[in-house]
C-alpha cells in the first residue's frame, strides 16, 4: 500500500507538470485535478482495465484538453480527491457509460447544449445527436447494440481527438477512409486496391492519397442514411451525378 501511495505521489508531480504545459498558466491549477493521477499511472491498469489508462501525453493533443476542458467537465464526479468512491460518486454528478447506447447521450451532454457550445464555437451545430439517432449508424446501434455498432467514439477517438483541420485527425480528409475502414474493412481494402487509391487530396510530396469517403457518401456524417434510401447520395438514381461531380470533364 505504501509503495502504491509513493507511486501515486510521484505520478502527481510528473503528471501535474505535463498537464500544466497542456493547459497553460491561465487555466485552473492542474494539480487539483486528481483524475490523471490514477488514470495516468501505467502500473494501475492492465488487460480488461487498460482502456482506463489516460496519460497526460495522450491528452496533450486532444482538442478538448487544449480548450481547457478537464476530465470532470465530461465525466462529472469529484476531481479533487484520490478516494475512489468520492471521485466517482453519482451524487457528485459522475456520469457512467454502461453500454455503447449511452455514448451519444454522454457526448451530447455538452454538444447538444447550444449555450455551452457558444463558449467554444459560436456557429457550431448542436443537433448531432438527434441526427445520429436517425442515421444508419444510429439505427444500427439501437437495433443491434454491442461493441460492433458505431458510436461517437468510433469516429472521434476518446481522449486523443485532434482538431479536424489537423492532418493527423481521424476526421481529416487524408485519414477519413482509414477511420471509416476501421469498421468497413472490406470496402477499405477494395478502395486501396482500386483506381481511387490515389484520387484523394495530395500530400506534401504531391502524391495522391486515398479518396475521402465523403466525396461519394456525402458530408453529413452524423446524419448518414442507408444507401437504399432515396435521400442517400449513393442511392442508385443519384450515382451518375455523384460520379460526374469528379469525372465530368472526362
Amino acid at each position: 500500500m505504501k509503495s502504491l501511495q509513493k507511486s501515486l505521489t510521484l505520478s502527481v508531480i510528473a503528471l501535474s507538470s505535463a498537464a500544466a504545459l497542456a493547459f497553460g498558466a491561465e487555466e485552473a491549477a492542474p494539480q487539483e485535478n486528481q483524475c490523471v493521477t490514477c488514470h495516468g499511472n501505467r502500473d494501475l491498469w492492465e488487460k480488461d482495465t487498460l482502456h482506463l489508462l489516460v496519460t497526460a501525453d495522450d491528452l496533450a493533443a486532444d482538442v478538448h484538453w487544449q480548450k481547457g476542458i478537464q476530465c470532470h467537465d465530461c465525466h462529472g464526479g469529484n476531481p479533487h480527491t484520490l478516494e475512489l468512491r468520492q471521485a466517482h460518486a453519482i451524487e457528485d454528478g459522475f456520469r457512467k457509460i454502461d453500454a455503447p447506447t449511452d455514448v451519444p447521450g454522454f457526448c451530447g451532454h455538452c454538444h447538444s447544449n447550444a449555450e455551452y457550445m457558444q463558449r467554444f464555437q459560436p456557429q457550431t451545430k448542436t443537433d448531432q445527436v438527434d441526427r445520429f439517432w436517425s442515421s444508419v449508424h444510429g439505427k444500427h446501434l439501437k437495433e443491434k447494440g454491442g461493441p460492433d455498432a458505431a458510436t461517437c467514439t468510433s469516429c472521434h477517438p476518446k481522449h486523443v481527438m485532434r482538431p479536424a483541420a489537423d492532418p493527423l485527425s481521424a476526421l481529416h480528409p487524408r485519414q477519413l477512409s482509414a477511420t471509416c475502414g476501421a469498421c468497413h474493412r472490406e470496402q477499405f481494402v477494395n478502395l486501396r486496391k482500386g483506381v481511387h487509391a490515389k484520387a484523394g487530396e495530395k500530400d506534401e510530396r504531391g502524391a495522391g492519397t486515398l479518396l475521402d469517403c465523403g466525396k461519394c457518401h456525402g458530408t453529413d456524417a452524423h446524419g448518414l442514411v442507408p444507401v437504399d434510401e432515396e435521400t442517400s447520395p449513393v442511392y442508385l438514381n443519384h450515382q451518375v451525378s455523384i460520379c460526374t461531380s469528379c469525372h465530368e470533364k472526362k
